[in-house]
């Protein structure tokens, strides 16, 4: 029994003490808490430290928080609901995220063009843009089977509407994998001008390929 009156006694002074410490604790103008309460604390020792392992939080010259002190230490940020989904880095250091597929605005027209099949040299899929309006093109798709070389995905303009000038929109390279590239290019229509969607396989044979872009016409 005298062992826990002393254990109590213990607690109790710890009770206060810490009650007494909070009191002391100060919120600045800017919300953060002031940890130096009594005005003698070094403020180069205050540091926040993962209580299982030796990682500490530190402030760079430009007052960013830094979680990891390590080099080359490696930060994952991870989807709640699924730990395989995770957000990855380029790199020019740019944080890369999944962003939904371009919804056309309300009272314009969806415009999908797709090739799909085999393909042993190029094939082309082409779409002539209406007279009087504007074709917006969201997205550019790709994919192909693997083989020795790999299958391009381009993407033409073509003013005359022949074939014959035919001006570079974007380009995906594609082997046994798929891509897709965002765009915000946007083309006047005459009733001529065509945007074609060709499919190249730079392999000998024949290799399936997939091609498709996606916009809309206001």
């Amino acid at each position: 029994m005298g062992m826990d009156i002393e254990l109590i006694q213990e607690l109790r002074g710890l009770v206060s003490e810490l009650k007494e410490f909070i009191s002391r604790l100060t919120i600045e103008s800017d919300g953060s808490i002031n940890a130096n309460v009594d005005g003698t604390v070094n403020v180069d020792t205050i540091s926040i430290k993962d209580p299982v392992q030796d990682y500490r939080a530190f402030v760079d010259e430009l007052g960013r928080l830094l979680v990891n002190q390590r080099e080359n230490a490696q930060i994952v940020i991870a989807d709640s609901t699924n730990p395989t989904r995770r957000v990855t880095v380029d790199s020019s250091g740019r944080l890369l995220v999944s962003t939904p597929p371009p919804q056309p605005p309300p009272d314009t027209m969806p415009v999908i063009l797709t090739g799909f099949g085999t393909v042993s040299g190029d094939n082309d899929v082409e779409y002539t843009i209406t007279n009087g309006s504007r074709l917006v093109i969201g997205r550019l798709l790709a994919g192909a089977e693997e083989m020795t070389k790999a299958g391009r995905i381009t993407l033409y303009d073509n003013p005359d509407g022949n074939g014959v000038t035919l001006n570079l929109i974007a380009t995906l390279y594609v082997n046994g994998s798929s891509d897709v590239a965002d765009l915000t290019e946007s083309f006047e229509g005459d009733g001529v001008r065509k945007i074609v969607l060709r499919r190249t396989n730079l392999g000998g044979g024949s290799k399936e390929m997939f091609a498709r872009f996606e916009g809309y016409e206001e």
